[in-house]
C-alpha cells in the first residue's frame, strides 16, 4: 500500500468510527466536545460519514490516486465550512476539531502524493 493509500485508509477508519458512533449514540459521541446532539440529524450525519468511510476504504485498497487527489480539496472544504459555521452562524468553536482533523489528514495525503513511491 502506498503512503497516500495509507493516509486515506487511516482516514477511512476515522470516518467509519465517527459515523458508527454518531449513528449508535449521538449524544455520547459529541458529549466530550460539550455540545448537544440533534438526535435525527446527528444520526443522519453518521450514516453519511460511515458511507464516505467505506468509499475511502475501497479507494485506499485499490490505490485510486485520482480519488486521493480529489479528497485533499474536499477535506480543506470541510475546514473552511466549519470555520464559516463558527464565525458567521456563531456555532460552538469546538466544532473546529472536525475541520482540523480533516485538514491534517488532507495534508498527510498531499505530502504522501508528492513523495516518490
Amino acid at each position: 500500500m502506498s503512503a497516500a493509500a495509507k493516509s486515506v485508509f487511516v482516514f477511512s477508519i476515522y470516518l467509519l468510527l465517527l459515523g458508527f458512533a454518531f449513528m449508535a449514540a449521538p449524544q455520547a459521541a459529541v458529549a466530550p466536545l460539550g455540545i448537544e446532539a440533534d438526535d435525527i440529524w446527528t444520526r443522519a450525519l453518521g450514516i453519511v460519514c460511515a458511507t464516505l468511510g467505506f468509499y475511502y476504504l475501497q479507494a485506499a485498497r485499490h490505490e485510486l490516486t485520482p480519488f486521493f487527489r480529489a479528497t485533499i480539496v474536499g477535506r480543506f472544504f470541510v475546514l473552511a465550512s466549519v470555520l464559516t459555521l463558527i464565525v458567521v452562524l456563531h456555532k460552538p468553536p469546538v466544532l473546529i476539531v472536525f475541520g482540523i482533523v480533516d485538514a491534517v489528514f488532507g495534508v498527510w495525503t498531499w505530502v504522501a502524493l508528492r513523495e516518490k513511491p
